[in-house]
């Protein structure tokens, strides 16, 4: 991977047709959960691409390529809203479905009986308005830790800050979190 960095960095122009054909993929995945349901999901991808084609003589390799590019995609993500002015809302339902960590844990512990469906409901909903309450970064690390599964030093770098910020912004979200589903539960 690294020797084929250093040929796009070169301006190899088949190096970084390459790169991006080995991370389209990834990159659209990204995309689809960082800007939820934007219609503009495939401009977002392409400009993108089209700043990590820009910046690649940039790229440092001090993280992976998807980490870098999970920080360019979340940099255009914040432009987009703030120019925009709305909130990100993250889908629960998706989290519990393609996550790991503290949704699907919860998602075990949430039992599929019939008896239990409308409690189960109930609590989808109670995280749902806990996490769409959270501030639009906090909601960024709780995707990045708990869907994907990143490290501390990756969110750190996608999201331009330093890992002891990335911490406390976990230990504050999962703490308003839990106070939301112990208040309404």
């Amino acid at each position: 991977m690294e020797d084929l960095i250093e040929r796009c960095k070169d301006g190899n122009s088949d190096a970084l047709d390459e790169l991006f054909r080995k991370h389209i993929g990834t990159a659209r995945n990204m995309a689809a959960r960082i800007c939820g349901s934007c219609q503009d999901l495939e401009d977002t991808v392409q400009e993108a691409l089209l700043r990590a084609a820009k910046s690649i003589g940039q790229f440092r390799c001090e993280s992976s390529f998807t980490t870098w590019l999970y920080k360019i995609l979340l940099n255009i993500n914040r432009d987009r809203l703030r120019r925009a002015a709305a909130p990100v809302l993250v889908s629960l339902d998706e989290l519990v479905a393609n996550g790991s960590g503290l949704l699907s844990r919860l998602s075990e512990m949430l039992s599929v009986r019939p008896e239990e469906e409308a409690m189960e409901r109930e609590q989808l909903d109670v995280m749902r308005r806990a996490i769409a309450s959270l501030p639009r970064l906090d909601q960024a690390v709780i995707w990045l830790r708990e869907v994907r599964n990143l490290s501390y030093k990756d969110i750190s770098v996608a999201m331009g800050c330093s890992i002891e910020s990335v911490r406390s912004r976990l230990k504050r979200a999962r703490k308003a979190i839990r106070e939301q589903v112990e208040a309404l539960s």
